[in-house]
């Protein structure tokens, strides 16, 4: 049987744990995570060298012809002083400088800007017909000896589509 001290302690321990600050999650400026404001870093607007990013979106609008590709969302900048960083993209930078381009960041064309208000509400299927990619997958469940063990095993590839035939 558990000791008034320690049914407080248990009790203290689980609303440190639930409180608002401790669930607060920030979207990364530069790659869109979420991740709990405990873990994200935040760093002055001027202070941080992101011309590695810049460059390789300037690239990348001139290779791809679409001028929408953004270096950072600028909604994610807090109190319009502060870039979030997520741990990932965080470990780019030594000197309050980007020293490498992060993988998932939205300067290597992973974000092209808002939905326009001609592609919101569209049908799954729509949406699929005009992707410039689509996915497929495969899962299946393996039981494994005679334990009864279960385990899951998949892969997903991603296939680009020609959408020329849909535009007009």
């Amino acid at each position: 049987i558990l000791s008034q001290s320690e049914k407080d302690q248990i009790v203290h321990e689980f609303r440190e744990c639930t409180n608002n600050e401790s669930l607060k999650r920030y979207e990364c400026s530069f790659c869109g995570k979420f991740e709990l404001a405990i873990d994200v870093k935040m760093r002055r607007l001027g202070e941080l060298d992101i011309s590695v990013l810049n460059h390789a979106v300037q690239s990348l609008r001139e290779s791809s012809h679409q001028p929408r590709i953004e270096v950072f969302k600028p909604s994610t900048i807090i109190d319009g002083c502060s870039y979030v960083l997520c741990h990932l993209c965080n470990l780019s930078v030594s000197h309050n400088k980007f020293q490498t381009l992060p993988l998932r960041s939205y300067a290597n064309g992973l974000w092209i800007g808002d939905v326009p208000p001609e592609l919101r509400g569209l049908t799954f299927l729509e949406e699929q017909c005009i992707a410039r990619a689509r996915a497929t997958r495969c899962m299946y469940k393996i039981k494994l000896g005679p334990s009864g063990q279960l385990a899951a095993r998949g892969n997903v590839c991603i296939l680009p589509q020609d959408t020329s035939s849909f535009v007009s």
